[in-house]
């Protein structure tokens, strides 16, 4: 419903004000003078209304400086509240907010209708990310205070905010009004930044309604003004939402362009809510077309910046998607290498047979272990310490071999009896002397083969015991290493299990913030 609204509000509206966008009143002018203050201000608040912080920044920066010199307390909040709205996606959403908070119950902002109304869209643009409810009602209290001053394009921009929680709330028909009249009145006022805000928003609506080939009009649209217009900002919305509708399309080549474009100039323009985004969407569409390590990289990256700064509401979202990759992923050649090389949890995962694992040496490619192993075999324990070294070669991506030599094989006598004690290296009853593991990983089919290979060299087996030990000779070496492989499968199952439930609570909180 809400989708065949928004629609039929454009193009009922493109007939009779199409040539508005032509008279927009965002000019440059030609000189900025950086000692004039009120000359700063208006030029940086031009750039900022067309979402252009880039630009608007540096000079709120220097403006806020010149105020303060002069103590005009309120234009130095207005600079002030302008500088932090330009470099929002560098910083906490919550830390933002809670600044904004403090500086509406500033006497000079009660007393001042056009700096509070400023204020409130700050703190409006910055809650809409954090607390809904709370962007709701500053937006509503931004639409009173401009319908009072006259200030026709701030009623604009409000409507247009207003409609998203008109969507939220499940009023859809209330949405649609709001945005299509906010999208006419953008135009008729030559609003080129509201008319691209308002555009990406119903093409946001539309893809929703999975309209996406009128979705990718609105986005196109949205795009063309924003090349057309100077000094408007990039329109990552556009961007973002055309990518989503292309995917869904079946154009994800296209689309992943895209995406690597609007990450690219987020990532040059310091615009961390959009490398977030941009990552989220890199990551859901490499999970749509199989590329699931690609996938859990964006992804993951995507996190790590969201939750740093708060966005709590893409980290949710792209906590959900980890979640979801990682059980259809099973195991990866990381994971599996990862728990081989752990060996402080070895006394865990290959229980009762290790009892003590420690790394005495480590590089890149060599690894130096020690190990102390037990094992019954016909009701006599026997134990044995073990210095092992580790080479490791990685074939490619995809493939890892080990080699690990044992250098030093020593006994332990009456293991687990008060008298236990090491016997001499390489002396006592025991019949291996040294064994050579070798150790293949192989990550495809979605999953990691692991092939081990042991062999062991022995003393002779006297004659006539060999009618005894020969057939515990053979077999306890296969039933070793199946043991070692169902211990390894079951620790590494375990571990994505439990990295998949940590990853949907966490999203889970965040969904709830």
């Amino acid at each position: 419903m809400l989708a065949v609204v928004l629609f039929l509000a454009w193009h009922g509206a493109v007939p009779l004000i199409f040539g508005y966008h032509a008279a927009a009143p965002n000019v440059r002018p030609k000189t900025v003078d950086f000692n004039n203050p009120k000359r700063l201000l208006a030029e940086a608040d031009r750039f900022a209304w067309v979402f252009n912080s880039q630009e608007a920044g540096p000079l709120y920066a220097r403006a806020e400086q010149l105020f303060a010199k002069t103590g005009d307390e309120a234009n130095e909040i207005h600079a002030c509240v302008g500088l932090i709205r330009a470099r929002a996606e560098t910083m906490s959403f919550v830390d933002i907010s809670q600044f904004l908070a403090t500086e509406l119950k500033k006497p000079v902002v009660l007393n001042n209708s056009r700096l509070k109304l400023w204020v409130l869209a700050a703190k409006g643009y910055t809650d809409i990310e954090i607390n809904p409810s709370a962007a709701k009602a500053e937006w509503k209290e931004a639409r009173e205070i401009a319908g009072r001053l006259g200030e026709k394009q701030w009623v604009e921009r409000a409507d247009g905010e207003l409609a998203i929680f008109g969507f939220l709330d499940g009023d859809s028909t209330r949405a649609a009004a709001l945005i299509g009249s906010a999208l006419v009145h953008a135009m008729m006022y030559g609003d080129a930044g509201g008319q691209i805000r308002f555009l990406e928003m119903i093409g946001n609506g539309l893809a929703q309604e999975r309209r996406y080939e009128n979705a990718l009009y609105f986005f196109n649209r949205a795009m063309r003004i924003a090349k057309d217009t100077p000094d408007v900002g990039f329109p990552f919305m556009a961007y973002e939402g055309k990518a989503d509708a292309l995917l869904a399309l079946g154009h994800a080549a296209e689309a992943r362009a895209l995406l690597l474009d609007a990450l690219k100039t987020a990532q040059q323009l310091h615009k961390e809510g959009h490398q977030t985004q941009a990552l989220m969407l890199l990551g859901e569409l490499a999970e749509k077309v199989g590329d699931r390590k690609s996938a859990i990289d964006y992804l993951e990256h995507a996190a790590a910046i969201g939750t740093r700064l708060g966005f709590d509401r893409m980290v949710g979202q792209t906590m959900f998607d980890l979640a979801r990759v990682y059980e259809e992923q099973g195991d990866s050649l990381d994971d599996v290498m990862g728990l081989l090389d752990d060996y402080k949890r070895y006394v865990d995962i290959y229980r009762p047979m290790v009892v003590k694992a420690n790394l005495i040496e480590q590089t890149n490619d060599y690894e130096k272990v020690g190990l102390l192993m037990v094992q019954q075999a016909l009701s006599v324990t026997g134990a044995v310490e073990t210095d092992d070294e580790v080479t490791i070669a990685k074939v490619d991506e995809d493939r890892i071999y080990s080699l690990s030599t044992s250098v030093r094989v020593q006994e332990i006598a009456d293991y687990g009896k008060p008298n236990q004690h090491a016997l001499p290296e390489d002396q006592g009853p025991g019949y291996v002397w040294r064994t050579f593991n070798l150790t293949r990983l192989e990550q495809r089919d979605g999953g990691v083969y692991v092939e081990l290979e042991m062999l062991a060299l022995s003393r002779g087996i006297p004659a006539l015991l060999r009618w005894l030990i020969q057939p515990l000779a053979e077999r306890l070496p296969r039933n070793i290493l199946q043991a070692t492989l169902q211990d390894t499968r079951n620790a590494v199952t375990q571990e994505m299990k439990m990295t998949s439930l940590k990853t949907q609570r966490t999203a889970q909180v965040a969904a709830t913030r």
